[in-house]
């Protein structure tokens, strides 16, 4: 009768082995969660960009078709105002200033950043007048002015020109 059972070496898998795929696992494990964790950057950026864009077109549009306010003396213009790394300020005045100042502006609304998301500049102004609408950046009504938002090693930008032009890159 001849033996049917294999040699002990042909028995199963060696220590090297399980070792080298628990590694491997390991290897793309690490590299799914840092892909993860720079696609939730991108993401937190891109979603940043989009709002402030979208918040300078409504303050284009708004000076577009000025408001009645009724009794309340109408807006003279509205703007963005980039008063901190992580924030920025949607606002219009009544007063002739082309500028965010702090006394005359009405805040219509704070928009805070998501987490790890900064600006630059900061303290730095776009502002629309009606009815064409004129662009004022940082009070003058020519030139270019780029915002960038950062988070981590990955940035995009937003350039707003004298002529009213909002551009994402």
């Amino acid at each position: 009768m001849v033996n049917s059972r294999l040699p002990f070496s042909l028995k199963g898998f060696t220590l090297v082995e399980l070792l080298v795929v628990i590694f491997i696992i390991a290897l793309l494990s690490v590299l799914t969660i840092a892909n993860y964790r720079e696609g939730q950057k991108r993401y937190a950026v891109d979603s940043a960009v989009q709002r402030m864009a979208a918040d300078l077109r409504r303050a284009q549009n708004l000076a577009l078709a000025p408001m009645d306010l009724g009794a309340a003396p109408s807006p003279r213009g509205y703007g963005i105002n980039t008063n901190s790394s992580n924030s920025y300020l949607f606002f219009h005045h009544d007063s002739g200033s082309r500028r965010y100042s702090g006394g005359a502006s009405t805040i219509l609304d704070s928009i805070f950043l998501p987490a790890g998301v900064t600006i630059s500049p900061v303290n730095s102004d776009v502002y629309f007048i009606p009815p064409d609408p004129t662009t004022f950046l940082n009070g003058a009504s020519s030139g270019s002015l780029v915002f960038t938002l950062t988070n981590g090693s990955y940035s995009r930008q937003i350039i707003v020109e004298a002529g009213g032009k909002i551009d994402i890159q």
